[in-house]
């Protein structure tokens, strides 16, 4: 017999240790706590599919409560979609439809108006009813063209040689682009700084309206921050840089560097009430900050979606980055409609938890 509940703690190793075999990977129970138990705004919500007779987790779905903004102010819960796995020797059973059917169920007790995250599973969201409006693309710069190379011919196993001498030549096409990186002018006026940005909700309202009457974003409060960044085990190198004009933050780029040398920007928000060239010079100063720091690559997800998603990526490649439409599918589903429309979420990378 099949049964589906709401996870307490006592579930938790059960649950990790499912996840565990069915990944191949080694999350630990810290990480699993700071993603599911310790959130920015509430514990999670997590459903699990027990084999009764055997004692076993066969299945997990899961969400994490997060805030949204609007350009208005007002405050909207939403939960963020993850952990969705169904062993494979359960499959044919409904398991994933049962486990969505609970987690709706208990999202709507708890308030929670919007449910959205990224996969590329799209068949079994749409039963669901999920809408995928769009998926997120890239951006990219090489400072280093061969471990680059490496990096990026690794992601896939079946790459080919044409697919891997494509990527060659991107490396150097990414490192030859990358020479024009300039850095701030002292006497610009602008002051950057290596800091933790934790107080960003106003520039973050500041960006939101810039982008409509209609749209929304993560409701990026000091909690939020500390949760994403500062209290993230999966993350290893922090680098946080602002940029403040007359004492207001005009700017925040946040990125976190692996083992390998890669790094990826969770978060550029720019003010729009800077100057295209002063986003240039802003974004090639703390690119050539992870380059003095031994960065090889340097990569950043941007989506197409909104005219303010769409300036960031021109806003990259003016400053040597490269775009590629590459990217993870993006699924939301309306709970209780509070009418927000996906088509005006003002998203980035800093959606995720860092462990992609």
């Amino acid at each position: 017999m099949i049964e589906y509940l709401i996870a307490t703690e006592k579930d938790y190793k059960d649950i990790n240790n499912f996840y565990n075999r069915l990944h191949n990977s080694n999350r630990t129970i810290e990480q699993f706590r700071w993603e599911f138990h310790d959130g920015p705004v509430m514990n999670g919500i997590y459903i699990i599919a027990k084999d009764t007779e055997k004692n076993i987790v066969i299945g997990s779905q899961a969400v994490i409560p997060i805030n949204l903004i609007t350009a208005d102010g007002t405050i909207i819960l939403s939960g963020k979609s993850e952990d969705t796995l169904v062993d494979p020797n359960y499959r044919g059973k409904r398991i994933f439809n049962n486990m969505y059917e609970k987690l709706f169920e208990e999202c709507t007790k708890t308030g929670i108006n919007y449910i959205w995250g990224f996969t590329t599973a799209k068949k079994p969201f749409l039963k669901m009813d999920f809408e995928i409006p769009w998926s997120h693309s890239q951006t990219l710069i090489v400072n280093n063209p061969i471990e680059s190379y490496k990096y990026l011919a690794s992601l896939n196993k079946n790459n080919t040689l044409i697919d891997k001498t494509k990527i060659l030549g991107l490396s150097m096409v990414s490192k030859l682009k990358g020479f024009s990186l300039k850095a701030i002018s002292k006497n610009s006026g602008y002051e950057i700084k290596e800091e933790k940005a934790l107080n960003v909700l106003d520039l973050t309202k500041e960006v939101i309206q810039k982008n409509g009457d209609d749209s929304f974003g993560i409701y990026q409060d000091e909690a939020y921050q500390k949760w994403r960044f500062y209290n993230n085990p999966n993350l290893e190198t922090i680098d946080s840089f602002t940029i403040t004009h007359n004492g207001r933050l005009v700017g925040t780029f946040i990125s976190n560097t692996n083992k390998e040398k890669i790094a990826y920007i969770a978060q550029c928000l720019l003010s729009p009430s800077l100057s295209p060239e002063a986003k240039k010079e802003f974004i090639s100063y703390c690119t050539l900050q992870l380059y003095n720091n031994g960065v090889h690559l340097i990569r950043n997800w941007n989506f197409i979606h909104t005219p303010i998603n769409n300036q960031e990526i021109k806003d990259f490649e003016a400053s040597g980055y490269i775009h590629l439409e590459r990217g993870v599918p993006f699924v939301w589903k309306t709970q209780i409609d509070k009418g927000l429309s996906v088509s005006n979420f003002v998203i980035s990378r800093i959606a995720s938890e860092g462990t992609i």
